[in-house]
């Protein structure tokens, strides 16, 4: 039997269908939150996403059971929550792509701590002065995102298409190397000693 899919939404704004191994992903990469609003056709309701998740796993059902239950679930969301559904693909189809890339973004701004983290690993050993140019580099730059891109989750990169990504990510380069440049130390012969007259 296929993974459940699990609708996931944050702050209003929803991101899509995924599988639950996608879920926990996503999850554990820190790109989903487990406060998330996740739906799945098994549970009643908008819950947590990690919540959902646990209950899914838990979950002990026959796959006979499991279709009953998809099938009942199904017939009620229908028949009292449709109203719900169809105004949220009603208000994304209004706004056009501008929801998608809203959420898009959404995302990605959630997803930056993460992002700087791994330049910050990336860069660590290199002089500031070099980070500082490649900053300035745009060819640089986006073959740098360009391979961070690579590193994503999966899920992400399903959710996030690479163009979109870096350019993204060329827009928050400031922030995203924020972390990337340390500041240079003073040299313990440019600090005057303790009581040094003059």
């Amino acid at each position: 039997m296929p993974e459940p899919s699990i609708q996931v939404a944050r702050e209003g704004i929803e991101f899509g269908a995924f599988s639950l191994s996608d879920c926990e992903e996503l999850i554990a990469s820190g790109f989903f939150l487990g406060t998330d609003d996740a739906w799945c056709p098994d549970l009643p309701g908008w819950q947590p996403l990690d919540q959902t998740i646990v209950r899914l796993k838990a979950s002990s059902a026959d796959w006979r059971d499991k279709v009953v239950a998809g099938a009942t679930m199904l017939s009620r969301v229908f028949g009292r929550k449709a109203g719900h559904f169809v105004g949220q693909v009603k208000a994304q189809a209004g706004q056009g792509m501008d929801t998608l890339s809203e959420t898009k973004r959404l995302a990605l701004e959630q997803y930056l701590p993460q992002l700087q983290k791994f330049l910050a690993l990336q860069f660590r050993d290199k002089p500031a002065a070099v980070v500082q140019a490649a900053i300035r580099d745009e060819a640089v730059l986006r073959k740098v995102f360009g391979a961070l891109y690579d590193c994503l989750p999966a899920p992400v990169r399903r959710f996030v298409p690479e163009g979109a990504f870096v350019s993204f990510c060329m827009d928050h380069r400031l922030r995203l190397f924020a972390n990337a440049v340390a500041p240079v130390a003073a040299k313990p012969t440019d600090v005057p000693p303790t009581g040094a007259q003059r």
